[in-house]
């Protein structure tokens, strides 16, 4: 698909053409963005739960102190401290079976995600070429009513010189007028439809 035409923002008048409405459509359009996101989300959450299935270490320091009391008087050196230091800990080489359910629930999820990318991706390509096509068309029908209105013109202006010069009726002076009139009235139809089409345009691009 190819062409290109102007669109109003903010900015001003802007010319942008099909490849520019693809790379913008892809950075830019709010349902892709969403859904990627989850897609993201999703892989994250992947990668987490294959992480649980890694053997865990843990280990504490401790100390421990203990009071001994010899039971000769005799010596009479009041109790005496033990101190012990030490580490304590364990190696966990397997978390349990419910690892694997939430292991096998992200991987579905992450599947379903992909499912609903690929969906909404084709959803958005078919919204940006059904939006730039009827863009394009109803463009060159305002172009093809305008020339067709400016023939109907000098059709106006050659019937006037018939009918002054006594060489046409009346009635098909009033018939041409009445034809450059509606050509006009089309013109103005059709370029309200190119604004409502442009702006369904801008909306799947995520500008509006």
């Amino acid at each position: 698909m190819s062409g290109s035409f102007a669109v109003e923002t903010a900015l001003g008048a802007e010319m942008i053409d099909w490849k520019t409405c693809v790379r913008e459509v892809a950075r830019k359009n709010p349902a892709l963005g969403s859904i990627r996101a989850s897609e993201d989300a999703a892989r994250s959450d992947v990668k987490a739960s294959r992480l649980l299935h890694l053997p865990t270490a843990n280990f504490v320091y401790e100390k421990d102190q203990s009071e001994i009391i010899f039971p000769d008087s005799f010596l009479n050196t009041g109790p005496s401290h033990v101190y012990r230091y030490g580490w304590r800990g364990g190696v966990n080489l397997f978390s349990g079976f419910g690892i694997l359910g939430a292991n096998r629930a992200a991987a579905s999820f992450l599947r379903r995600t992909k499912e609903d990318v690929r969906k909404t991706s084709a959803q958005v390509r078919f919204e940006l070429r059904d939006a730039f096509g009827r863009l394009l068309l109803v463009q060159e029908r305002v172009k093809l009513l305008q020339k067709i209105a400016q023939r109907l013109d000098a059709d106006v202006e050659l019937v006037e010189i018939r009918f002054k010069a006594g060489l046409a009726p009346r009635w098909s002076l009033l018939s041409a007028r009445a034809q450059a009139l509606e050509a006009r009235w089309k013109i103005q139809e059709t370029e309200l439809s190119t604004t409502a089409r442009r702006r369904k345009l801008l909306s799947v691009l995520g500008r509006e």
